[in-house]
């Protein structure tokens, strides 16, 4: 499992927000090395899921869904970013739900809906559905903190 912080595909720089600090984008080549190094899950939620906006993250979704590797965190719609996956791994059946509390937006930009953000009111019920449905773990990952922060974020 990676926390994939790239959108992936053949955008144009100028797709990219206008007034966001770093923008990150990665072509679809991306893909083939993430296979190589074995990635079965791809975490999207974090703050450059959508450095490209809604075509962004489809694209990303698209290049997630030819590879072959799961993707978590984000999705075509708002319903489809909280929801978590299951994956096995040996006897074992490992849910995992992901979410990031770091805006994905430029400063200019509403919070986008297609990026998991964290909230109690969807992941724990979230979790739930995945132990209902066999999963023996469930692993959160949260991408979470103030950036260029000299000491942690206290929550």
């Amino acid at each position: 499992m990676v926390n994939l912080e790239t959108v992936v595909g053949d955008l144009p720089e100028s797709s990219a927000l206008p007034g966001k600090r770093f923008v990150i984008r990665s072509g679809p080549e991306v893909m083939a090395f993430l296979d190589e190094l074995g990635v079965d899950v791809a975490v999207l939620a974090n703050n450059h899921a959508y450095d490209h906006g809604p075509t962004g993250v489809l694209s990303t979704l698209d290049a997630m869904a030819e590879s072959g590797i799961a993707a978590v965190g984000a999705g075509s719609t708002p319903a489809a970013a909280q929801r978590g996956i299951i994956v096995d791994a040996g006897d074992l059946r490992i849910g995992v739900v992901a979410a990031t509390s770091v805006p994905a937006a430029g400063p200019d930009e509403p919070r986008p809906d297609l990026v998991a953000a964290a909230r109690r009111a969807w992941m724990v019920p979230e979790i739930a559905r995945l132990r209902a449905e066999g999963a023996d773990v469930v692993v959160v990952q949260l991408h979470s903190g103030l950036q260029f922060a000299d000491v942690p974020t206290t929550y």
